[in-house]
């Protein structure tokens, strides 16, 4: 990822995200304020949870069509590939990319010895849902907002 890629990363988190916040109704301004420190929130905390996350950009002809990060974990049970983040922009849904996408990580981090594969997605999110459970992934815990999934790798 980039610097410049950051432009890409804010509108397709304001893609994502602005819909939540429709029911506030807030000016086009205030929104974007807030839209503005909610991503530069969202990276900081990424930031300190996960310092060694990587980010990537996911393109397709050489046009940027989502973001992902990623981290691995290890503890007493073996090492976890963590997707932290997943975000395609809507144009490009449907069309295998994030299948692609989680293919490539998963192999990735079998040739690192990973035995899994972690997520957590919006519980309101039944689209990104069902193609985690098509790719393999369970749920193993759920809180009022999220579904955490899991994947064994071989």
């Amino acid at each position: 990822m980039a610097a410049a890629d950051q432009a890409f990363c804010r509108a397709l988190f304001e893609e994502q995200r602005a819909p939540l916040f429709a029911p506030l109704g807030l000016s086009a301004q205030m929104l974007s304020a807030m839209l503005d420190q909610q991503f530069r929130a969202q990276k900081a905390g990424l930031s300190h949870i996960s310092p060694d996350a990587g980010e990537f950009l996911i393109a397709r002809d050489n046009a940027p069509v989502g973001r992902v990060v990623v981290d691995l974990a290890s503890d007493a049970t073996g090492i976890t590939l963590r997707l932290i983040d997943i975000a395609i922009v809507e144009t490009a849904r449907g069309q295998g990319i994030g299948s692609d996408v989680i293919g490539t990580f998963a192999r990735a981090a079998q040739a690192q010895r990973a035995t899994s594969m972690t997520l957590s997605v919006l519980k309101t999110n039944s689209r990104a849902r069902q193609l985690y459970e098509r790719l393999g992934f369970a749920a193993t815990a759920t809180t009022d907002a999220h579904v955490t999934m899991v994947k064994a790798l071989p």
